[in-house]
């Protein structure tokens, strides 16, 4: 090759040919020792490229300028194609999983991060990531990711989201800060798995106790009387109310009560029955009143002048004192504002019209504050005020001392229901009103 610079000029061929083949041969050998110098060292390649140059310069002008022309053109598009050629040879293959799904990625990251980044792979509240953000990835590598369940806990009025990888419900309530005790009620239960989309309830439950006062009625005990004729009773004592403490055991869930029982009953005061005397002695048979004669009749005078006129005895004889019958319910027939009952008479200010019913025991003293008894009278305050005497035709004397009706209307007082019953209910009867 060091005789191809001074090859005599002449016009044989061949001698052209081959030298032009050994100055290609020479600067092939100088670009594969100068790719051989990439890979070995600038230095080597420096070294190859000066001699390859060497050997140019020896050749004439011509042929230097086409090799010189030519070495641009390959260190050209060598230049070009190192990049792309460090990039593949940086390029490593992993693999990704995420959740269900695999996939083979091709990537120049130098860290989990980076990859991630480089894909736009979003990490969510909960999700977990292996290896860690910062761990490098090499080639064959493989990335997981584990996507967190997303799931909602509702308490005390409040819906918390929560994201959890893996666990219980008891774990979900950690995370949201619920707190519950043992009375509390949670759907679904604290040891259940948590799945997708799970929504867990929590319901508050109180239990308290409650004390209260309650009546104990008292009961109407008969007792035979020999001084008393069968259908009479009387009043021996008056009978009276009791008094329980009741301990309750209130159960409420969410603030609304659900379930209320008695635990225990303590009797404070105890009920004292009322004790009635039933007369049981026969009633005696009225004796019959002899049938009076009848009298006879005086014969009309001959001479009517000497007989009075019918007008003028009437007007001379007094007019007679009506009675009323208390049953009647028209009043406009007593008069002398008197009212005569078994055969004493009694003064009234004023008759009123009204309906009469009947009650009997209720456990519970008159709105005016007495034990009710045979003579009680319900009325409307309004209408006729509380303390009232009052004669009522078919029950007898009472006085105002109780409520419970409105208007013309009153409520009177029996011992039993069977004659609360038996008296019913009347309509349109006139009372007196005693001074």
């Amino acid at each position: 090759m060091g005789n191809l610079g001074t090859t005599p000029k002449g016009p044989s061929r061949p001698g052209k040919r081959r030298g032009a083949l050994e100055i290609w041969n020479a600067y092939v050998r100088g670009f594969e020792a100068a790719v051989f110098a990439v890979a070995r060292g600038a230095r080597r390649f420096f070294a190859l490229c000066a001699h390859g140059l060497a050997l140019v310069r020896e050749l004439r002008p011509t042929l230097r300028a086409l090799c010189l022309a030519l070495a641009a053109v390959l260190a050209l598009g060598a230049a070009l194609s190192a990049r792309p050629v460090s990039r593949l040879a940086s390029t490593k293959g992993v693999v990704l999983k995420d959740d269900q799904r695999s996939v083979r990625l091709k990537t120049r990251a130098s860290t989990v991060a980076d990859l991630l980044s480089e894909y736009r792979i979003v990490l969510g509240e909960g999700d977990v990531i292996y290896p860690e953000l910062s761990a490098p990835v090499g080639r064959g590598d493989e990335v997981m990711i584990r996507r967190a369940h997303h799931l909602s806990v509702t308490a005390d009025g409040k819906t918390h989201a929560v994201a959890l990888l893996n666990g219980t419900v008891d774990k979900a309530l950690h995370l949201a800060g619920v707190a519950v005790d043992e009375n509390d009620i949670v759907q679904p239960a604290l040891d259940q798995q948590i799945s997708p989309g799970m929504e867990i309830t929590v319901s508050r439950v109180d239990i308290a106790e409650e004390v209260e006062r309650r009546r104990i009625p008292y009961h109407i005990t008969y007792q035979d009387d020999d001084d008393l004729y069968i259908g009479k009773e009387k009043m021996v004592k008056q009978g009276s109310e009791g008094v329980k403490e009741v301990t309750m055991r209130v159960v409420k869930v969410d603030g609304v009560e659900t379930e209320r029982t008695v635990v225990t009953e303590e009797v404070i005061e105890p009920a004292r029955n009322r004790i009635v005397s039933k007369g049981v002695r026969p009633t005696p048979t009225p004796t019959p009143k002899p049938t009076p004669k009848p009298t006879s009749t005086p014969k009309k005078s001959a001479s009517p002048s000497k007989t009075a006129s019918p007008s003028k005895t009437a007007s001379k004889t007094a007019k007679p004192k009506v009675t009323p019958d208390p049953d009647k319910t028209n009043a406009s027939n007593v008069t002398d504002k008197t009212i005569t009952v078994d055969g004493k008479s009694y003064e009234y200010s004023r008759t009123l019209t009204v309906m009469i019913t009947a009650y009997t025991h209720t456990g519970r003293k008159t709105s005016t504050g007495v034990w009710p008894q045979v003579g009680t009278v319900a009325v409307d305050k309004s209408v006729i005020p509380y303390g009232t005497k009052l004669y009522i035709p078919g029950y007898g004397f009472g006085v105002a001392q109780d409520t419970g009706v409105s208007g013309n209307h009153i409520d009177v007082f029996f011992d039993t229901e069977a004659e609360c019953v038996k008296y019913g209910r009347k309509r349109d009867r006139t009372i007196y009103i005693l001074d």
